[in-house]
């Protein structure tokens, strides 16, 4: 059930999109698609895992040796920090695609070889992958607030007064019924 009100959902949108694009003139590509009045809030899109194969390594050492060689001073060094910190990876362990943007404008400004093939290197492992379609929608109170609806069916409370009980399940099927 739970599928065909998803792929409905979407096939729906699909008509409203459409219709989007006939009265701007313009197809937008994007991940996601907001759609509001003042009482509620509609978002379906996909979401992104960044991912990077086994040569963003080599860059990474590359553009630091580069960075390490310009700290010799104490002006320099805060330099090198800012660069470092484009790429410090996550809580996951991943570097974040944006940064890689940010090293490839500095690759002009320094005009280093091995810091251009370093840059190079990383951005040419980034390969992301589309990791789920999902639709969020939320309530919009008289002040603005949005208070998000649940979805899916682990974000989705019990009913009041139910419990689940792995050990008592007789009992929850009594509360159930």
């Amino acid at each position: 059930m739970m599928r065909n009100a998803k792929t409905e959902t979407f096939q729906l949108f699909e008509t409203i999109l459409d219709l989007k694009n006939q009265v701007y003139g313009f197809k937008e590509k994007q991940m996601s698609h907001t759609f509001s009045n003042d009482k509620e809030e509609i978002t379906i899109g996909y979401r992104i895992n960044e991912g990077w194969d086994d040569t963003v390594t080599i860059g990474i050492e590359k553009v630091q040796n580069y960075i390490s060689s310009l700290s010799t001073s104490k002006e320099t060094a805060s330099l090198v920090k800012i660069v470092f910190n484009l790429l410090k990876k996550d809580a996951k362990g991943n570097l974040k695609g944006s940064r890689v943007l940010e090293l490839q404008k500095l690759t002009k400004e320094f005009n280093n070889e091995e810091f251009t093939d370093g840059v190079e290197i990383i951005a040419s492992s980034f390969k992301p992958v589309r990791s789920s379609w999902f639709i969020e929608a939320s309530r919009i109170d008289d002040n603005g607030v949005r208070t998000n609806i649940p979805l899916s069916m682990s974000s989705v409370d019990f009913l009041q007064g139910y419990a689940f009980d792995f050990f008592n399940q007789q009992n929850n099927q009594n509360h159930a019924a």
